[in-house]
């Protein structure tokens, strides 16, 4: 049975918290075109980052007028290397609360092969704002934290529903967001799902997380971490019907 999950539902296991700006740092990789890979793809802006040691920043100004659609479907890189991805950076984005953001960037999963999550984090000190995530294929995640990885910061995004924050039937297949899954052996922390808690850029912080096939968010031996003002279950406006995750909202 599909199940609805109100705002506001919180982990905080030990208060040990990241504390990452949320503003653009280190040097910045703008997403130029929807491509697959090449300059200016959202493919090549990672690897980059990936290759520039320290934190740095993915940016978008996708042409207006264009599609601000990216459907990959080649596997996006993992990354590995401490990276700011920031959707709020394509022009017309605007950060807000979960109802009134504005969204410009939809990453689209649907061409992807299977077993192919559209983000993956191997790297401590990730963040990943302002973009639509959603229709990963079969037995993939919107977003995929690996094994052992720390201090990842998730806000102000849509994920298992586009840009509108209105369209049902776009869940990724699997998790909206799943974390050290099935790792038993060494705990990850400092995971972040909404709002830090810190005072800074609270009110906006917080993610949509709808219509996806298995669990909305997934904290496998998990710790220290937060999972705090988001919706989960229904629309951006938190009404609706058909926007349940299949499984569970959050899964600890």
């Amino acid at each position: 049975m599909k199940q609805n999950y109100k705002p506001f539902i919180r982990l905080d296991a030990a208060g040990l918290l990241i504390n990452i700006s949320f503003f653009s740092f280190g040097a910045q990789f703008p997403v130029t075109n929807t491509n697959n890979n090449g300059a200016g793809s959202l493919t090549d802006a990672i690897n980059q980052a990936n290759a520039n040691p320290g934190p740095d920043t993915v940016t978008f100004s996708l042409p207006e007028g264009g599609s601000m659609t990216i459907a990959p479907t080649i596997p996006s890189p993992v990354m590995t290397d401490t990276l700011f991805i920031n959707g709020y950076s394509q022009p017309g984005a605007a950060l807000c609360t979960i109802a009134g953001t504005t969204i410009r960037v939809n990453i689209d999963g649907v061409g992807l092969p299977i077993t192919n999550d559209i983000f993956i984090v191997s790297s401590n000190n990730v963040q990943i704002a302002g973009l639509a995530i959603y229709r990963a294929p079969n037995f993939s995640s919107g977003i995929r934290i690996d094994l052992a990885i720390n201090d990842v910061f998730i806000w102000g995004n849509y994920i298992g529903t586009d840009s509108t924050g209105l369209s049902t039937g776009l869940g990724n297949s699997y998790e909206g967001i799943t974390c050290n899954t099935f790792n038993n052996t060494t705990p990850s922390s400092g995971i972040v799902v909404g709002v830090k808690g810190d005072g800074t850029n609270d009110a906006n912080e917080g993610n949509l997380i709808s219509c996806n096939g298995e669990d909305a968010v997934i904290l496998w031996r998990t710790e220290s971490s937060t999972i705090a003002g988001n919706i989960i279950g229904f629309n951006k406006n938190g009404t609706g019907t058909g926007f349940g995750n299949a499984r569970n909202g959050i899964l600890v």
